[in-house]
């Protein structure tokens, strides 16, 4: 798996984001924060929020997204 935070960054492209967006009415633009938020984390392994934290926004939508 690539450390690339552009490549982590399409393989998200193939998730169907669309049932998040509904739930929260989040707009395209932010989910494109989250999308860039998420290949951030996986490239930089940081699986337990050692090295990057969410804005508040991003962490609501993270919190809606993982229930």
């Amino acid at each position: 798996m690539s450390d690339d935070p552009v490549a982590m960054r399409r393989r998200l492209d193939a998730v169907d984001f669309t049932p998040l967006q509904q739930e929260t009415g989040a707009s395209e633009a932010f989910l494109e924060d989250f999308k860039r938020f998420l290949a951030l984390k996986a490239a930089h392994k940081d699986f337990y929020a050692a090295l990057l934290s969410p804005s508040p926004r991003v962490d609501e939508l993270w919190h809606a997204f993982i229930l």
